[in-house]
């Protein structure tokens, strides 16, 4: 919320509303006591969501200061990144650069305490417009 400057009075709200953020599940004949809610999305919650992609924007920027995208031939440069919430797309123009990218998003998502699925991850790799499935990307271990 500081890099967004937010006003103090906004981060003291949203601080006294996930200081004790806690849940119980319910069935018909049994309850579960509460549960202490660390990390993740509340559903339901209009401030998480919120928060979450300001948090996933901070860790796209970081990310973004490693590569500079692709420079088409009339000059102009694409974003080595494009992002929808936690879904993020990289364009690069060489294997050590996407290297250097993965390495860079994995510290940064430990840093913020997320994971990378890496069951979830895909990659293509084109060389002279072919595909390579000679290069291997390592993420999230």
């Amino acid at each position: 919320m500081e890099f967004f400057h937010m006003p103090t009075c906004v981060k003291n709200l949203v601080a006294q509303y996930f200081s004790d953020l806690q849940m119980c599940f319910s069935l018909q004949d049994f309850t579960t006591g509460w549960q202490q809610l660390e990390v993740g999305i509340a559903m339901g919650c209009a401030i998480s969501p919120i928060l979450f992609v300001a948090a996933f924007e901070i860790i796209l920027i970081g990310a973004r200061q490693m590569v500079g995208g692709i420079k088409l031939p009339t000059g102009q440069r694409l974003p080595p990144l494009r992002s929808y919430m936690d879904d993020v797309t990289s364009l690069l123009q060489t294997a050590a650069c996407t290297s250097r990218l993965l390495k860079r998003m994995d510290e940064l998502m430990l840093w913020a305490r997320m994971k990378i699925k890496p069951s979830k991850s895909r990659s293509l790799s084109l060389r002279r417009g072919v595909r390579n499935d000679s290069t291997i990307f390592v993420v999230g271990g």
